[in-house]
Protein backbone atom coordinates (compact mmCIF):
# COMPACT_ATOMS: atom_id res chain seq x y z
CA UNK A 1 0.00 0.00 0.00
CA UNK A 2 1.37 3.44 -0.90
CA UNK A 3 1.40 6.34 1.51
CA UNK A 4 -0.64 9.36 0.57
CA UNK A 5 1.48 12.37 -0.38
CA UNK A 6 0.28 15.70 0.95
CA UNK A 7 1.74 18.97 -0.26
CA UNK A 8 2.04 21.86 2.12
CA UNK A 9 2.16 25.44 0.91
CA UNK A 10 2.57 28.69 2.83
CA UNK A 11 -0.52 30.69 3.67
CA UNK A 12 -1.40 32.96 0.80
CA UNK A 13 -2.56 36.54 1.01
CA UNK A 14 -5.35 38.05 -1.11
CA UNK A 15 -2.98 38.42 -4.07
CA UNK A 16 -2.17 34.71 -4.15
CA UNK A 17 1.39 35.15 -2.88
CA UNK A 18 3.02 34.14 0.38
CA UNK A 19 2.96 36.94 2.98
CA UNK A 20 5.93 39.30 2.87
CA UNK A 21 8.51 39.22 5.62
CA UNK A 22 8.75 42.32 7.79
CA UNK A 23 11.16 44.84 6.36
CA UNK A 24 14.05 46.24 8.33
CA UNK A 25 16.26 49.28 8.08
CA UNK A 26 18.94 47.25 6.30
CA UNK A 27 16.72 46.19 3.40
CA UNK A 28 19.14 47.69 0.89
CA UNK A 29 21.88 45.33 2.07
CA UNK A 30 19.88 42.23 2.92
CA UNK A 31 18.08 39.65 0.81
CA UNK A 32 14.52 39.75 2.18
CA UNK A 33 13.82 36.04 1.65
CA UNK A 34 16.75 34.73 3.68
CA UNK A 35 17.88 37.77 5.68
CA UNK A 36 21.42 37.44 4.34
CA UNK A 37 23.57 40.21 2.87
CA UNK A 38 22.66 40.52 -0.82
CA UNK A 39 26.18 40.00 -2.19
CA UNK A 40 26.44 36.79 -0.14
CA UNK A 41 22.86 35.49 -0.27
CA UNK A 42 24.03 32.12 -1.63
CA UNK A 43 26.48 31.50 1.20
CA UNK A 44 25.81 30.22 4.69
CA UNK A 45 29.31 30.90 6.05
CA UNK A 46 31.24 34.13 5.54
CA UNK A 47 34.57 34.93 7.12
CA UNK A 48 36.23 38.11 8.34
CA UNK A 49 39.72 38.20 6.85
CA UNK A 50 40.91 40.66 9.52
CA UNK A 51 40.06 38.52 12.55
CA UNK A 52 39.91 35.02 11.00
CA UNK A 53 36.36 34.61 12.38
CA UNK A 54 33.58 32.87 10.46
CA UNK A 55 29.91 33.79 10.79
CA UNK A 56 27.08 31.31 10.21
CA UNK A 57 24.40 33.43 8.57
CA UNK A 58 21.71 31.00 9.71
CA UNK A 59 22.42 32.03 13.31
CA UNK A 60 21.39 35.32 14.88
CA UNK A 61 24.20 37.85 15.07
CA UNK A 62 23.61 41.54 15.72
CA UNK A 63 22.90 43.12 12.32
CA UNK A 64 25.55 45.79 12.85
CA UNK A 65 28.27 43.10 13.03
CA UNK A 66 27.42 41.58 9.65
CA UNK A 67 26.75 45.02 8.13
CA UNK A 68 30.20 46.27 9.23
CA UNK A 69 31.86 43.16 7.80
CA UNK A 70 30.16 43.56 4.42
CA UNK A 71 30.97 47.30 4.35
CA UNK A 72 34.65 46.57 5.07
CA UNK A 73 34.89 44.37 1.95
CA UNK A 74 37.13 41.99 3.93
CA UNK A 75 34.78 39.03 3.49
CA UNK A 76 35.93 35.50 2.70
CA UNK A 77 33.61 32.82 1.33
CA UNK A 78 34.29 29.12 1.32
CA UNK A 79 33.88 26.36 -1.21
CA UNK A 80 32.39 24.06 -0.22
CA UNK A 81 30.26 26.32 1.96
CA UNK A 82 30.82 24.42 5.22
CA UNK A 83 32.18 25.14 8.67
CA UNK A 84 34.73 22.37 8.15
CA UNK A 85 36.17 24.18 5.11
CA UNK A 86 36.32 27.47 7.02
CA UNK A 87 38.19 25.72 9.82
CA UNK A 88 40.58 24.18 7.27
CA UNK A 89 41.46 27.73 6.28
CA UNK A 90 42.14 28.77 9.87
CA UNK A 91 38.82 30.46 10.66
CA UNK A 92 37.03 29.96 13.97
CA UNK A 93 33.28 30.30 14.59
CA UNK A 94 32.41 33.73 15.98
Amino acid sequence: MRDKVVSVSPANNSEGRAPALPSNSFSALYDEAMQRPKPYHEFRFIGDKRTQRVYDLDLDYPEHVIEALVASEQVATFGPDTLAEARNRGYRLA
